[in-house]
């Protein structure tokens, strides 16, 4: 399996641009196979400097699932927002029927937190949506564990 990328969405005015709206700090991020393809989005919403917390989102779409781009692309999310950013806490959600996203959010770490009963309507129908957290503590333990995994996969 090759090494997917995550790179800024590439135009001049979007490359790895910052934003803020309504006070609110975004990084957006188209995510590329090695080919090039536009495979889906990510990106980094929500950051509050001063709770030292943020949040991801990431879209994969449906012909590029189940290839590692998600969570790769989150990984790399995850390293910028605790690195980069120094934030110390990640929120992310999910709808309750995408057992592929919550499965990947607990293959990376985190933690579920609560669930928010019925609160997303799709498909004429309304579903719960599970909260999902993860401290900077968290995510260094999962960094330690996803090094020795590709340590003894050599």
């Amino acid at each position: 399996m090759y090494e997917p990328g995550i790179h800024g969405v590439p135009t001049e005015k979007y490359y790895r641009e910052y934003v803020i709206r309504a006070g609110e700090e975004q990084y957006r991020y188209a995510v590329e196979n090695q080919a090039g393809e536009f495979v889906g989005t990510a990106g980094i919403y929500g950051v509050d400097e001063r709770n030292g917390s943020f949040e991801i989102v990431i879209r994969i779409f449906s012909g590029f699932r189940n290839k590692g781009y998600a969570k790769a692309a989150l990984s790399l999310l995850l390293k910028f927002g605790f690195h980069e950013l120094r934030l110390q806490k990640c929120n992310s959600t999910t709808i309750i029927i995408n057992t592929g996203s919550i499965a990947l959010h607990k293959s990376l770490g985190f933690k579920e937190e609560g669930i928010r009963r019925r609160n997303v309507y799709t498909n004429g129908r309304y579903f719960d949506e599970i909260l999902f957290g993860m401290t900077l503590a968290e995510f260094e333990e999962s960094e330690r564990n996803w090094k020795r995994l590709y340590e003894d996969e050599r």
